[in-house]
C-alpha cells in the first residue's frame, strides 16, 4: 500500500510512513488498553470490597483510571528512551 501510494503522488516515503500505522502503533495501543482494562477491573474490585456503593466508588475508579493512563505513560516514556 504504502509503495502504491508514493506511485500515485508525488509525497515522498517519510511522510507516506508518517501517515501510516505502523506495528509498533499498534503494539502501543494494545497495552494502552491492557492498562486502562487491568487498571478500572482493579477499581471495580475496590469498590465491590468497600460497599456500599457512593460518592467514594466513583473516587476509587477515578483513580484506578488514572493510574492505568500512568503505567500506559511511563511504559511509552521507557520505550522513547
Amino acid at each position: 500500500m504504502k509503495n502504491k501510494i508514493i506511485e500515485t503522488t508525488a509525497i515522498s516515503e517519510r511522510v507516506v510512513e508518517g501517515l501510516l500505522p505502523g506495528p509498533q502503533n499498534e503494539q502501543h495501543k494494545v497495552v494502552k488498553w491492557v492498562a486502562l482494562l487491568l487498571s478500572t477491573g482493579a477499581g471495580l474490585l475496590l469498590c465491590n470490597r468497600y460497599l456500599p456503593l457512593g460518592l467514594h466508588s466513583v473516587i476509587i475508579l477515578l483513580f484506578s483510571t488514572a493510574l492505568g493512563f500512568s503505567a500506559y505513560y511511563l511504559y511509552l516514556r521507557g520505550q522513547a528512551k
